[in-house]
């Protein structure tokens, strides 16, 4: 198994604490251990990454290059298991919402600003109509109506769910509950 980004861990810490026993008490780790740890990467690079002395250490120019790098390496990883974990905070794509004309002109529309501040990668589509629209033939992930509606046969399609209550029918596709895109940090 590949360890370097624990090698690059470890040979950062030496590098910022001066001394390996300083970076291996840090660590949990002997300072023989972490000086073999060192090592085997300037075995594996064919260079002197640290020069050693009985009182100090100092980095080469080729320790230079590698601790700058190893610092981009270890924050882009830490930056990627953050952007994933965080998962929602990142969602992008589509959302198709059917409403009514006044629903959607006085009540959703001027959520729209605040939903996009939060969710800059989302993009709505928005239809209002009066008419009743089949979501699946639509391609609609959310539908919001106000009143009473005509009874609808609900029809088995395996990406929608139906429920009505109180005369209301609410309709709400699997998609829009469950965000499948998530967006690194380069956006759409």
């Amino acid at each position: 198994m590949d360890n370097r980004a624990s090698e690059m861990r470890v040979f950062s810490r030496v590098v910022e604490t001066g001394s390996f026993s300083e970076a291996g008490r840090r660590l949990h780790m002997t300072a023989s251990a972490v000086g073999k740890m060192v090592g085997r990467i300037e075995t594996r690079l064919g260079v002197r990454l640290i020069e050693r002395s009985t009182r100090r250490l100092a980095l080469t120019d080729d320790g230079q290059v590698y601790y700058d790098r190893c610092l981009q390496i270890l924050q882009d990883m830490d930056d990627l298991d953050n952007n994933l974990s965080k998962g929602g905070s990142k969602i992008c794509g589509t959302i198709r919402i059917s409403a009514s004309v006044g629903l959607g002109m006085y009540e959703l529309e001027p959520l729209l600003p605040e939903f996009w501040a939060m969710h800059p990668n989302v993009t709505i589509d928005l239809s209002l109509s009066d008419e009743v629209v089949d979501l699946y033939l639509e391609r609609t992930d959310l539908a919001f109506r106000v009143g009473s509606l005509p009874r609808l046969e609900p029809r088995r399609h395996p990406d929608r769910q139906l429920s009505a209550r109180d005369s209301r029918l609410a309709a709400v596709s699997r998609k829009a509950r469950q965000p499948q895109h998530h967006c690194g940090t380069g956006g759409a």
